[in-house]
């Protein structure tokens, strides 16, 4: 008998694309001028592209709610 398996809920979703733009976010910050390799696009476009919201906007808004204490201490605790 195969397991059965679930597609993960909208709310899931979301929460894990929550926590895949705060980490990419991050990950971008210090090179967010620079041109991404091989593309005629920086770092902060290619953010703005894919979430539809500025880097500096996310930024601010990551700092107002404290997104750092939520996403690194959850990340820390699970490990």
């Amino acid at each position: 008998m195969k397991p059965t398996t679930t597609s993960p809920s909208k709310e899931e979703q979301e929460e894990t694309t929550k926590k895949i733009m705060y980490f990419f976010a991050r990950e971008i910050w210090n090179k967010r001028l620079e041109r991404i390799p091989n593309k005629d696009q920086s770092w902060a476009d290619r953010f703005e592209e894919m979430f539809h919201q500025k880097l500096i906007d996310y930024v601010d808004y990551a700092k107002e709610h404290n997104l750092k204490e939520k996403y690194v201490n959850e990340r820390t605790d699970q490990s």
